[in-house]
């Protein structure tokens, strides 16, 4: 209420005049209820504000918090996909010199068969063409886990190179003995080619998506 009109109220109070007059009691009851009508209009006005703030904060954190969430997502997204083609770069480089190192062991029987065949005509092999260098070369590069077998393929593949040389210099010819002697020397050979190959098969093939 106002300042003025409860010192007015007081002094009529002092006066007893007050309580002659009703009306007083009818304007102060109306004043009360007023005064409290608006309180509550007020406080309620500011509680709805404050709760609309609060959710337009709540609504902005949210908004926000999508933002950075679909931000981290699609980098993520991205990596992957970055991962995934360098994957599949990787399979499909591992599983084209997969097939080229297997290309070169078969090459390599061929080769040592033809050589046995034209060394009975006196023609010495070309050690130069053997497709072993190439067999090396691709499993330092590409296939380092199949270095004992390449190791084994080597120790067997020397004799049976040799026994072709001997044969192209006629130290050696067609006769039983001579036949079983290259036998020894080349079943191991074949041994030792079909494991290299079973090797890089068990150790690359899930790599090469095989």
């Amino acid at each position: 209420m106002d300042k003025d009109l409860i010192k007015a109220i007081a002094q009529e109070i002092v006066s007893d005049t007050i309580f002659n007059n009703y009306q007083i009691y009818v304007v102060i009851i109306a004043i009360s209820v007023i005064s409290a009508a608006i309180t509550s209009l007020v406080s309620s006005y500011y509680k709805k504000r404050g709760e609309d703030l609060a959710t337009k904060a709540n609504q902005q954190d949210i908004v926000a918090h999508l933002e950075v969430t679909t931000e981290a997502a699609e980098k993520v997204k991205a990596v992957v996909a970055k991962e995934l083609q360098e994957q599949l770069g990787h399979k499909v480089l591992l599983r084209e010199k997969l097939e080229a190192i297997f290309s070169h062991t078969f090459e390599l029987e061929l080769w040592l068969e033809k050589s046995r065949t034209e060394a009975f005509k006196k023609i010495s092999p070309d050690i130069n063409d053997s497709p072993l260098s190439k067999i090396e070369m691709y499993q330092a590069i590409y296939f380092c886990e199949v270095s004992e077998e390449l190791k084994d393929l080597q120790s067997a593949y020397y004799p049976v190179l040799t026994f072709v040389l001997k044969i192209a210099m006629g130290q050696t010819g067609v006769e039983k003995s001579e036949v079983d002697e290259f036998t020894e020397v080349h079943t191991p050979f074949l041994g030792s080619l079909q494991n290299f190959r079973a090797a890089l098969l068990q150790k690359y093939s899930p790599q090469a998506g095989l």
